[in-house]
């Protein structure tokens, strides 16, 4: 008898599913969410999708989805090898399992819907992002205007109110892997900055990123800094406002002054920033202010406060 009442239940679910793989309107369906795209995202000028399937039993595949504008004269874009879409657990409609390849990297997010009724629950998500190619993401965003390498990740949780999915609130860690990142002008005679990593937390909130505790450990510089980037579109738009201290190593402190240190009113000047005599004298001393403004794609970077 069970085993009749399990073959009743599951032929019907088979068939069905093999309809739709069968007679799923693909072409009609892509345009339609072609167009949702460009809803959800309106800033961007294009939004394509090349390829969308139904995958039995429960998913959606769709391949080559990306944005692109112009923003004041500058091309930037963002693309999705491939996006899949699977309803999880039971009833299939509350929770959603979302994968995309992007950039080299991965993306995985797990998303507990709201209820049926629209607008009713809260819309829960925990994701991950991770070995994303910089050079390639930063080319797609950036226009190449500078030379990025490393590896990108993040993962954390968010959460937000059914009727109002942006509207929530996100928290996690970021962090990048080894690589440099080149410099729109010299700083402390460096053109680029090489790090054997970087992270920070994160918190998303009311459109803004937020970074607590963030390191870069490198060669040449240590840096501790945090702050706040102010989302835009395009994202290569957000604008910076962070501020830290960054450790030079000895040999890149005293090449910076170009000549001997010069020794004056109680310190010494390296750079045009004058440093107290007492703190030269220990290897904590050589922590600089620091401050990092502008956007994404032109920051600027002074040192000290204020």
């Amino acid at each position: 008898m069970a085993r009749r009442v399990f073959l009743y239940g599951v032929y019907p679910l088979l068939l069905i599913a093999t309809l739709l793989y069968l007679r799923f309107p693909a072409e009609p369906f892509r345009l339609f969410c072609e167009r949702q795209l460009a809803a959800v995202f309106p800033g961007w000028s294009t939004a394509r999708i090349d390829t969308i399937d139904f995958q039995p039993p429960a998913s959606i595949v769709a391949g080559g989805v990306g944005l692109s504008g112009t923003f004041d004269g500058e091309t930037s874009s963002l693309y999705l090898d491939r996006l899949t879409l699977t309803a999880t657990g039971w009833p299939p409609h509350r929770a959603l399992l979302v994968t995309a390849e992007l950039y080299g990297g991965r993306f995985r997010a797990e998303l507990a819907l709201p209820l049926p009724r629209i607008g009713a629950g809260e819309l829960v998500a925990r994701f991950s992002l991770a070995e994303v190619d910089l050079g390639r993401l930063s080319t797609a965003l950036l226009a190449g205007r500078r030379e990025i390498v490393g590896h990108l990740g993040l993962s954390g949780s968010y959460q937000a109110a059914g009727e109002q999915p942006p509207g929530g609130r996100g928290s996690g860690r970021l962090q990048l892997g080894a690589g440099k990142f080149s410099l729109l002008e010299p700083v402390l005679s460096l053109t680029a900055v090489s790090y054997s990593r970087v992270e920070a937390a994160v918190v998303f909130a009311g459109g803004d990123l937020q970074l607590a505790g963030g390191v870069l450990r490198g060669g040449e510089i240590d840096a501790d800094f945090r702050g706040t980037v102010r989302l835009a579109t395009p994202l290569s738009a957000s604008a910076l406002s962070l501020d830290g201290e960054l450790t030079p190593d000895e040999t890149l402190l005293r090449a910076a002054a170009g000549s001997p240190p010069r020794s004056g009113a109680g310190g010494q000047s390296f750079g045009g920033l004058q440093l107290p005599e007492e703190r030269l004298q220990q290897h904590s001393s050589r922590a600089l202010p620091f401050q990092v403004g502008g956007t994404l794609s032109r920051p600027t970077f002074r040192l000290g406060r204020g």
